[in-house]
């Protein structure tokens, strides 16, 4: 009853192409004849090879059920997952395009292989990440119900992040209580003697470690971790020239001093 009422849907609508996992290969015969007995205009139809986990398992074997629902609840872009599928099965990289309409016009269905693909949740998070690299803060304020979210914020983070819910994490780094960490005590000691004065700018960060560097004798990663551990409490995020006029200014001399704040 299925393959009739499928059939005749199709058909109805016009559907020009029917392209499906190779595990209904053998459906395809019984539904050219249908197409033909019912007046219908034949689909060209196409099967792709099923996908396997990182490892060539089954899907169901590695990670169970996945469906598009599941991949947006936990915060996939749906450019990341069109881009990925537009490339998947084909020996091209993915391209992260700015709209369907780019993606499309760059598709090509002879471009898929017979060999088994290989879906890679840890692939989908990066390709997810430059999407939101590549988002104007106009496309993101009205997601984020946060009053601290600015377009300078977004700016500074966005190429730091692979999920939208981690800018929580950020806005906590400037506006929130973190603890802090201490590497070395001679670095940040010496950056609470200097902190420049008045409003911070992106050519503050430059000038403070400059400071620094006078004042311990020490250059470069030296100077510059023990800075962003203490202020961050991370080994590593955005441009501390971009992310340090954002932080709370009162913050900073007791994360410094190794204070929760």
């Amino acid at each position: 009853i299925y393959t009739l009422a499928s059939v005749i849907d199709d058909g109805d609508h016009g559907i020009t192409h029917i392209l499906r996992g190779e595990d209904h290969t053998t459906n395809s015969a019984a539904q050219y004849q249908l197409f033909e007995a019912l007046g219908y205009t034949v689909p060209q139809m196409g099967h792709f090879a099923l996908l396997a986990g990182a490892d060539g398992e089954g899907l169901s074997k590695r990670i169970g059920s996945l469906s598009i629902a599941s991949l947006r609840e936990e915060g996939i872009e749906s450019m990341a997952i069109a881009s990925l599928l537009a490339r998947i099965g084909t020996s091209d990289p993915v391209e992260i395009r700015a709209d369907m309409a780019a993606l499309i016009n760059g598709f090509d269905i002879s471009r898929f292989g017979r060999a088994t693909p290989r879906f890679d949740p840890e692939q989908l998070r990066q390709i997810n990440g430059k999407v939101l690299a590549d988002m104007p803060f106009v496309t993101i304020k009205d997601r984020i119900d946060d009053n601290h979210m600015t377009a300078e914020l977004w700016d500074a983070v966005k190429g730091n992040i692979n999920q939208l819910g981690e800018v929580s994490d950020w806005i906590n780094v400037c506006h929130a209580a973190i603890v802090p960490v201490i590497s070395d005590a001679a670095v940040t000691s010496a950056a609470m003697t200097c902190l420049p004065d008045g409003d911070l700018t992106t050519d503050s960060w430059g000038q403070w470690a400059k400071a620094v560097m006078e004042i311990t004798g020490l250059k470069g990663k030296a100077i510059f971790m023990p800075m962003r551990q203490a202020l961050t409490g991370r080994d590593k995020g955005p441009d501390m020239a971009a992310l340090l006029p954002l932080i709370d200014r009162d913050r900073m001399i007791p994360r410094l001093n190794g204070e929760t704040a």
